[in-house]
């Protein structure tokens, strides 16, 4: 090589591929160069030049088929290429070429207060994705943009794919995804065209989500999609594949998908669904109570006259799976708490 910027390379070497030489044939030699660069060099940018001496092989001057004219002086035998190397910035890249981290969580309304795991069918289940580098201190998706240890920054996060995935009872599972190349899906064009109508879009996030590293989505849990049986759950998951830009797309060197500055990563959340059973359906489980109390009752009238009496009284409760008080725990199971109350009925005789 006889042209390098001298600051960025510090030394270099060179090899290449020979080619078997014919009369009249075209003879292509491929050359490589290795660059070693300086410590301080965090680009390849500068002029370059490989300096090539053009002679011809011996065969040819032997057997004096050479086409080079013979008075070719060694300088006139030189034939150069010149170049322009541009490249990006390998200092850069070694600070941020790391992965995502990320969260998903459901909620109960628009206003995205109440997280929630547990949903009644037929009902719409508000989403939430949060999104944060690893090279960010803190690394939290929730504590993201919050101190100077955030040094990697984002434009926005896109919603780009939706899966939900169901097992049933009777153990048939179920793939879709509803929410495809960031757009509703289009059930028409569905192969087993069912109509899931779960509406799916994106969402508005309140003032408490930063927007730059957050993505709200919601959709309807209908009946279709997720096929829970009667007085009973099902556990669902939900998969959301979002893109994030950065702010400075030079900063990222490696590229999952999309355009030159972005990444693409998916994260789950196991959200159960309820049962919405109508008390009015024969198909729902009616629970019934019975209960038994005796009580006394005494009066005192002028005259001293007392009078005892002594009541019985039965109650009959029935459940309602409807109405049913559900309790969340940590790990999203539920537990029904029925409650069927006696009553006790007092009569008093006064005299």
């Amino acid at each position: 090589m006889d042209k390098y910027p001298s600051t960025v390379v510090d030394t270099f070497a060179k090899t290449n591929d020979d080619c078997t030489v014919a009369l009249g044939k075209d003879c292509r030699q491929y050359w490589r160069t290795s660059l070693n660069l300086k410590r301080d060099a965090c680009t390849l940018n500068g002029a370059y030049r490989y300096a090539f001496r053009l002679d011809c092989d011996q065969s040819f001057i032997t057997a004096g088929t050479c086409t080079l004219p013979t008075n070719l002086n060694a300088t006139e035998r030189i034939y150069n290429i010149d170049f322009t190397l541009t490249s990006e910035n390998f200092c850069a890249e070694i600070t941020v070429d790391i992965g995502l981290l990320g969260n998903i969580r459901s909620y109960e309304t628009v206003a995205f207060t109440n997280q929630k795991s547990n949903f009644i069918v037929n009902k719409r289940v508000f989403y939430v994705v949060r999104v944060n580098s690893e090279g960010n201190n803190p690394s939290d998706p929730d504590s993201y943009g919050t101190g100077a240890g955030t040094i990697i920054t984002f434009t926005k996060v896109d919603l780009v794919n939706v899966q939900v995935k169901t097992v049933s009872s009777t153990g048939v599972a179920t793939d879709l995804r509803i929410w495809t190349n960031r757009a509703a899906t289009n059930w028409a064009s569905v192969g087993d065209g069912i109509d899931y109508n779960t509406q799916c879009r994106t969402e508005t996030l309140p003032g408490s989500f930063n927007v730059q590293n957050s993505v709200g989505f919601s959709f309807n849990f209908t009946k279709t999609l997720a096929p829970v049986a009667r007085n009973s759950l099902l556990t669902v998951t939900v998969r959301a594949e979002v893109q994030v830009t950065y702010s400075d797309a030079s900063t990222k060197r490696f590229i999952l998908q999309g355009t030159s500055g972005q990444d693409t990563t998916a994260f789950d959340s196991n959200t159960t669904v309820i049962d919405d059973c109508d008390p009015n359906n024969s198909s729902c489980t009616v629970v019934t109570a019975t209960g038994t109390g005796t009580a006394t009752a005494t009066a005192t009238a002028t005259g001293s006259m007392t009078a005892t009496a002594t009541a019985t009284a039965t109650a009959t409760a029935t459940a309602n799976p409807s109405t049913t008080m559900v309790s969340e725990s940590g790990n999203g199971n539920n537990s029904y708490a029925i409650i069927v109350s006696v009553l006790l009925l007092i009569i008093s005789l006064l005299a």
